[in-house]
């Protein structure tokens, strides 16, 4: 868990709230990856007590959906700018890539609306032990939808897609124990 007295809030004048913890500078030789949570629409400007809203609240209490901060909410709701972001926090929004990590984004979405996603730097092993190091890949659940895509950036902006495929339940089940792991 963060400490809030190390927190620092920041409004942005496009209509961005980032709650930003414990920054780290930028090598432009070194890999990066996006290393935050979007807490999705519902959360807006008008969320009162947002600089006290937890992973637990954004991810509803669900284990195996990971969550990262800092905690990303826009004005309206609306998906975070990831240009802007990098241009103007990259270091407050990013983690460097180790050299058996992945960048990944894991995007929750129920009845056909997106409730979270977030970015990460982690490792993802399909079941078969092989592991992953790009695409995406998706999972059907009744009325949920889960997103997993993973990349390995180059020096510069870090990536965050890749192409589509269908996702075994035992590869999502194996990336949410690591990721679950690495939180």
């Amino acid at each position: 868990m963060w400490d809030v007295k190390r927190a620092v809030l920041v409004t942005l004048s496009i209509g961005l709230l980032i709650v930003i913890i414990d920054g780290q500078l930028i090598n432009p030789t070194k890999r990066y990856c996006f290393n935050f949570s979007w807490m999705g629409p519902k959360f807006t400007n008008e969320t009162t007590g947002f600089d006290n809203i937890t992973c637990d609240e954004v991810t509803r209490l669900a284990d195996e959906i990971p969550c990262r901060h800092p905690l990303v909410l826009t004005f309206d709701g609306s998906y975070p700018n990831i240009s802007f972001l990098w241009d103007n926090h990259d270091a407050d929004v990013t983690c460097m890539l180790a050299p058996n990590e992945v960048c990944a984004s894991y995007a929750y979405r129920f009845d056909g609306g997106w409730e979270n996603i977030t970015y990460m730097c982690t490792k993802v092993v399909e079941d078969n032990g092989q592991s992953v190091t790009s695409g995406c890949y998706t999972n059907y659940i009744g009325n949920r939808e889960i997103k997993l895509c993973v990349c390995r950036s180059n020096p510069g902006f870090p990536c965050n897609s890749g192409s589509t495929s269908v996702l075994t339940l035992s590869l999502f089940m194996l990336a949410g124990l690591l990721l679950a792991y690495y939180r």
